[in-house]
C-alpha cells in the first residue's frame, strides 16, 4: 500500500489472469491458489478469502478464456468482469471487517479507486508473464519435435 495511491492494486488478479489467457485453466487455477494464500499471508486480516476469489475469477472468466486467442486485448476484456468480481469481494470484506457504510461512499472511495489501480498496475503483467513463458513454450516445441 504506498501512500500516493488512492487504493491498492491487486497485481495478482491480473497475473491470474494473464496465466488464463497465456496457459490453461489448470495453470491458473494452481497460481490463483498459490497467489491467493500468498496475498494473505503477506497482507491480509482475518479470512483467508483471497484463494476464493482468484478461484471464482478463474471459474468466471476460465471458459471464455480457453476460447480466445492468447492475446492482450483478450486479457484486457476478461480484465472487466474479473473486476467486477474484485469489487464484489471487497464490498463483502469492507462490511464484513467494518460494519457496513454508505454504499455510494463506499463505491467513490474504495471501489472505483481500487479497479482503476488495478487495472493500471496490471497492465504491464500481461507483457511480463508472456515474455517469462516464451523460454518454456520453446522447450515445449523443442521436445515435441524430438
Amino acid at each position: 500500500n504506498l501512500r500516493h495511491l488512492p487504493a491498492t492494486p491487486d497485481l495478482m488478479l491480473g497475473a491470474v489472469l494473464a496465466v488464463a489467457v497465456i496457459d490453461d485453466r489448470r495453470t491458473a487455477a494452481i497460481v490463483a491458489v498459490v497467489g491467493g494464500v500468498a496475498v494473505d499471508s503477506l497482507g491480509g486480516v482475518g479470512i483467508s478469502l483471497s484463494p476464493l476469489l482468484y478461484l471464482s475469477v478463474i471459474l468466471t472468466v476460465g471458459i471464455l478464456s480457453e476460447k480466445m486467442l492468447p492475446r492482450f486485448l483478450s486479457w484486457l476484456i476478461l480484465l472487466l468482469p474479473s473486476l467486477l468480481l474484485r469489487a464484489l469481494f471487497t464490498l463483502a470484506g469492507f462490511w464484513l471487517y467494518t460494519g457496513g457504510g454508505s454504499f455510494s461512499g463506499i463505491v467513490s472511495g474504495v471501489l472505483l479507486p481500487e479497479m482503476i489501480c488495478t487495472l493500471l498496475f496490471s497492465l504491464p503483467l500481461y507483457f511480463l508473464l508472456t515474455l517469462c513463458t516464451l523460454p518454456l513454450k520453446e522447450r515445449r516445441n523443442h521436445t515435441m519435435r524430438q
